[in-house]
């Protein structure tokens, strides 16, 4: 397994983030947690990609957007932390 970095932007009362952080624990992978609402360089991260919701991980240089599974379950075998 790799130490490529996985980073979620979450918000508080977020049912997707929720699970996407859920999901990332019962696979087992750290991952930096960043809010967006209360970390202002998270926000400019986002911003920058001109993203306005929540939640959003990166693994490497790959974002994703939402909670997707089998996106999520993708990127981390790609970036070879899976």
């Amino acid at each position: 397994m790799s130490e490529t970095p996985v980073t979620v932007y979450s918000t508080v009362f977020c049912p997707p983030c929720d699970q996407l952080k859920r999901h990332l624990g019962e696979l087992g992978v750290s991952f930096t947690l960043r809010d967006p609402m209360m970390d202002e360089e998270a926000a400019e991260f986002l911003e920058s990609r001109h993203l306005r919701t929540t939640p959003v991980m990166t693994v490497g240089d790959e974002v994703i957007v939402g909670f997707d599974p089998a996106a999520v379950d993708a990127a981390l075998r790609t970036a070879g932390v899976l």
